[in-house]
């Protein structure tokens, strides 16, 4: 298959989603659900599809786990963006439709300290559990990565000796705007490479 842009691969989920609602020539409001990790290439996408199709994309924006627990709740939307393990498990449990995952985006973790900290060397597993039991303090998301890390750290056996020091926002708030006022010696973030 030939790469396409994340922007393109949205646009046309967008396409399946009003071609899915329309049963007439006239333009429809389309409903998103997507994680704020994803707003700015999700924003992109719904500007451009809006202005090529005529219909009207409502987005709500909130947290992976947030948004996995709207649906289980009832909630109906279009066109759901979400970290994979749940779009399975909504799948799963007939919340989504069967065979409409489209997978578009790879997310990865990182780890970032204080600009003014040393930076500490975790290339190797022993240099990361080195780094987490000298950390003061560590924000996590408390989404899909903070959930993987927090697995993470218990199969490295640290977990419980770190688990006092653990800080994570809120669901609908990004662990970087948490870590001004909390100030972490270690924190970690998602980033995210798209492709098909």
């Amino acid at each position: 298959m030939k790469p396409v842009s994340v922007v393109a691969l949205l646009i046309r989920m967008l396409c399946a989603g009003a071609a899915a609602i329309c049963h007439q020539a006239t333009a429809a409001d389309i409903r998103v659900l997507a994680p704020n990790a994803a707003k700015e290439s999700v924003s992109e996408a719904v500007t451009t599809f809006e202005k090529s199709s005529g219909n009207k994309v409502i987005v709500s924006w909130a947290g992976t786990e947030a948004i996995t627990k709207r649906i289980t709740e009832g909630e109906v939307a279009d066109i759901v963006v979400n970290a994979a393990q749940n779009i399975g498990r909504l799948t799963t449990e007939g919340k989504l439709s069967q065979g409409s995952r489209t997978d578009f985006a790879r997310s990865s973790i990182g780890v970032a300290v204080a600009p003014s900290a040393v930076r500490p060397d975790v290339s190797s597993i022993e240099g990361l559990k080195s780094a987490l039991l000298g950390a003061k303090s560590i924000v996590i998301s408390s989404g899909t990565s903070g959930r993987y890390l927090s697995d993470l750290f218990n199969r490295l056996g640290v977990g419980e000796q770190i688990k006092a020091k653990i800080k994570q926002p809120p669901s609908e708030r990004k662990s970087v705007t948490f870590w001004l006022p909390v100030r972490p010696s270690l924190g970690s973030s998602r980033s995210a490479s798209c492709s098909t």
